[in-house]
């Protein structure tokens, strides 16, 4: 039950003195050798340091880009008397998109204006009620305009 209730540090020394034992040499290093080694792992390190720098850097520019573009098409939309609003739901990823979409709207509120809607006619200007026509023959009759 002992020798299950080892430490990992009594193994260890274990290991390395049965190695010792039986006659397995320890590698030795030269300050050379360990000052390349120290080197390689230093610039691997700094490489993915610079990776992910760069990849965030990307990420904040791209989304830099977008709420540029995002507010050019609000403004334009504003400009053409479109609905800013209507700029949450269009998908744009560059200034032609936004002139498509632009184009597109302003067609397609053009036919909406010019369409008339079912179950309405309209024939001048708006009617007036029974009480301002009658509000109006009496001042036609006292004289009064």
């Amino acid at each position: 039950m002992e020798e299950n209730t080892k430490t990992g540090m009594e193994a260890a020394t274990e290991e390395t003195g049965a190695n010792e034992e039986q006659g397995g040499k320890e590698k030795l290093f030269t300050q050379d050798e360990l000052n390349t080694i120290i080197q390689q792992r230093l610039a691997r390190e700094k490489e993915k340091a610079a990776a992910e720098q760069e990849a965030a850097f990307q990420a904040r520019e791209a989304e830099l880009k977008q709420k540029e573009l995002s507010l050019a098409l609000r403004e334009k939309l504003t400009q053409n008397e479109l609905p800013a609003y209507i700029g949450d739901i269009l998908k744009i990823t560059d200034e032609a998109d936004i002139d498509r979409a632009i184009s597109t709207l302003k067609q397609y509120a053009q036919e909406e204006r010019g369409k008339v809607k079912p179950g309405f006619r309209v024939i001048g200007g708006p009617e007036q009620t029974r009480e301002a026509s009658v509000g109006q023959s009496l001042r036609q009759v006292m004289g009064l305009r």
